[in-house]
C-alpha cells in the first residue's frame, strides 16, 4: 500500500471521528443521546501492584492506566483503527518509516504533549522493555516539530502489526518530564499516573478502590461523560455479586461470576450480560511445561501429558461451557490468523501412558513414573480448580503432583523469576496481532528472566524463531497468515504450552449503562464514551 492511499484512508478514518463527535456520540452510541455526569463505580478482581508498570503489569493496571493514559493509536474493531494522540499517520512505501502528526494537548499536570514523550516513550521506554519485536525494532524517532514524530524502523514493519502494536493496551505514551532520568520501575508515577487521558487519578486506596476524576481539559470535546470513575476491588465472588445486586457496582467486567451466576443476575430486570468488547483481547487458560526439567525437555512426555487432559471436561464443569476447547495458540474466534492445521490431542488418557512408557518413564515400585510441581496462579478463580483437576488426571496417568498456589506476587516471582515450576496454570491474551502477545511465549528472545508473561518454560526452537522472524517482517497480508499458521503448527507439534481454553468473556452491566462494549479490547479502552442514566 502506498503513502497515498494510507494518508486518504487515515483522513477518513478522522472525519468520520471527528463527525461522530460533532453528533455527539460515539459509535454504539445509544439513539437517546448521552448524558453528562455521574459516578461510575466498577469491580474489578485482584488489586494491582503498581498502577503502570512499562512492561505491561497484566490487566490489574490496565485497566486502570488506559483511562488516563492514552496510545498513539485506538484500534476499535479487528480491521480498524482511529486517531487517539496521533491526528493522522502516513506510512512509506518500504514500511520502514511511519510519521505521525500528533494533537496539541497538555498532560494533566497542565505540562505540553509534545513529540518529546513519544520519541522518549517508543525509544527509550517501549523499544528496551517491551516484548513486543516490532517495537523493540524502532531505530529512531525524529522530531521535526512539536506535532510531528517520525518513527524509523531497523526493517519493514507489516501494516496491521505496526498499527495494533501502537494500539495495544501496553502502549500507552508516558510524560518525558516526569520519567526520564529515573528508574522507570521505581517512579512514583507508577502508582499516580500523570496523563493525557480523559480522566485523571483522584486518589488509590490500597485495599479498596481506585477513584478517577473527569479531564475538564481533554482534547475530545464532549468527553468524557462521566464526572468519576470508580473501580472498586473485591476478591471474593460472591461479595462482587452482592455489591451488583445491591447497586453498589454498576460493572463488571472479564467474567466476573462463575457461569450460573452470570445466569441469574443477568435474568433481572436492571441487569444485562454482554459478552462483546474482546475480539483483540482474547483471554486464555494455558499450561506451560518447564523444559529445564530433563524428564519435561523430551517431546513425547509433554505430549503425553496434552493428551491425558480432557478440555471440553474444564471448559463445561469448571467454566460452566463460557468458552471453548483451545486448538493452539491463537483462539478459534481470531479467524484472521487462526489456523485449524495443527496437532490435535483429543482426551487419550491410555494413549498418554503408552507415550510415557515410550519415553522411558514406565510406573516404578512406589506407582509413580515421576513427580512435578504444579503452580497455580491467582489470575482467574477458575485456575485453582483447573489446577486441582490436573493433579487428578495425571495421578491417573502415575504422574505424581505437588500443587501450589502462591499469592499473585508470589505466582510471578516463582514462575517467572525463579522458574521454580514444573507445570503451571496461567493465563494469556491473544491481542490483534500474534506477534503482539502471543509469539514470545515460545520464541527464544522471549526468554526474559523476571518479565512476566514471557517464555518461562525455556522452550527454544530455531526454526519457530525463524517463522516468527519472517512473519515480523513480511508486509504482504496473505504470506504474513500463511507463516502464522506454521508457527502454529510448530507450537503445537511440540506443545511446550497446552492451551486449554479459549476463555468466553462475559460483562455484567447495570441497565443505567451506555456505550460500553462497542470497540474490540474494550476492557482496555478509556471508558470516555460511557454515559449514565441520571
Amino acid at each position: 500500500m502506498n503513502v497515498t492511499t494510507v494518508t486518504k484512508r487515515c483522513t477518513a478514518v478522522l472525519a468520520a471521528s471527528v463527525f461522530a463527535m460533532a453528533l455527539g456520540a460515539a459509535p454504539g452510541a445509544q439513539a437517546a443521546g448521552p448524558k453528562k455526569g455521574g459516578t461510575l463505580v466498577a469491580v474489578w478482581q485482584l488489586e494491582p501492584h503498581t498502577l503502570y508498570s512499562a512492561r505491561g503489569g497484566g490487566s490489574s493496571p490496565l485497566i486502570v492506566n488506559t483511562k488516563i493514559l492514552e496510545k498513539l493509536v485506538r484500534q476499535v474493531a479487528i480491521d480498524k483503527f482511529e486517531p487517539e494522540l496521533a491526528s493522522s499517520w502516513d506510512i512509506s512505501s518500504d514500511y520502514k518509516t511511519y510519521t505521525f502528526k500528533l494533537r496539541k494537548t497538555n498532560w494533566h499536570d497542565g505540562k505540553p504533549f509534545t513529540s518529546a514523550d513519544v520519541q522518549f516513550t517508543l525509544k527509550d521506554v517501549l523499544a528496551k522493555l517491551s516484548s513486543n519485536g516490532l517495537l523493540r525494532a524502532i531505530e529512531k524517532v525524529e522530531t521535526p516539530d512539536a506535532q510531528t514524530a517520525i518513527v524509523h524502523f531497523s526493517r519493514p514493519a507489516p501494516e496491521y502489526l505496526a498499527l495494533a502494536s501502537l494500539a495495544a493496551s501496553q502502549s500507552s505514551i508516558i510524560p518525558k518530564h516526569i520519567y526520564a532520568g529515573t528508574k522507570y520501575s521505581k517512579n512514583p508515577a507508577n502508582n499516580a499516573p500523570i496523563g493525557t487521558g480523559p480522566f485523571k487519578l483522584k486518589e488509590w486506596a490500597r485495599g479498596s478502590h481506585v477513584e478517577m476524576v473527569r479531564n475538564e481539559g481533554y482534547w475530545q470535546k464532549g468527553r468524557p461523560h462521566l464526572d468519576r470513575l470508580v473501580i472498586r476491588y473485591i476478591r471474593d465472588p460472591g461479595a462482587r455479586a452482592a455489591a451488583m445486586e445491591g447497586g453498589e457496582v454498576l460493572l463488571a467486567v472479564s467474567n466476573p461470576f462463575p457461569g450460573p451466576e452470570i445466569d441469574r443476575l443477568a435474568a433481572r430486570p436492571d441487569l444485562v450480560a454482554d459478552k462483546k468488547g474482546y475480539d483483540t483481547s482474547k483471554w486464555q487458560m494455558l499450561m506451560e511445561m518447564n523444559v529445564r526439567n530433563p524428564i519435561l525437555a523430551k517431546k513425547q512426555v509433554r505430549q503425553a501429558i496434552a493428551y491425558a487432559i480432557d478440555q471440553n471436561f474444564i471448559v463445561d464443569t469448571i467454566f460452566y461451557g463460557l468458552g471453548n476447547a483451545s486448538t493452539g495458540p491463537i483462539p478459534v474466534s481470531q479467524t484472521r490468523f487462526y489456523s485449524p492445521d495443527t496437532a490435535s490431542y483429543p482426551y487419550d488418557p491410555k494413549k498418554a501412558g503408552e507415550l510415557l512408557d515410550k519415553a522411558g518413564y514406565p510406573v516404578k515400585a512406589d506407582g509413580k513414573r515421576f513427580t512435578l510441581k504444579l503452580v497455580a496462579s491467582p489470575w482467574f478463580t477458575e485456575n485453582k480448580k483447573t489446577g486441582q483437576y490436573l493433579k487428578q488426571v495425571l495421578e491417573d496417568i502415575k504422574i505424581g503432583i505437588n500443587m501450589e498456589t502462591p499469592d499473585r506476587g508470589g505466582t510471578i516471582r516463582q514462575i517467572y523469576c525463579n522458574y521454580d515450576f514444573d507445570i503451571t496454570v496461567s493465563n494469556s491474551i491473544a491481542s490483534a496481532d500474534p506477534l503482539i502477545g502471543t509469539t514470545h511465549w515460545f520464541t527464544s528472545n522471549g526468554i526474559r528472566k523476571c518479565a512476566a508473561f514471557r517464555n518461562a518454560s525455556d522452550y527454544s526452537n530455531p526454526a519457530l524463531d525463524k517463522v516468527v522472524d519472517q512473519a515480523a517482517v513480511e508486509t504482504d497480508p496473505a504470506k504474513r497468515k500463511a507463516l502464522l499458521a506454521e508457527f502454529q503448527k510448530i507450537a503445537m507439534e511440540n506443545v511446550p504450552i497446552m492451551h486449554l481454553v479459549d476463555i468466553g468473556m462475559t460483562n455484567v452491566v447495570n441497565t443505567k449503562v451506555h456505550n460500553y462494549s462497542f470497540t474490540s479490547q474494550w476492557m482496555y479502552d478509556s471508558w470516555k464514551d460511557v454515559w449514565l442514566e441520571k
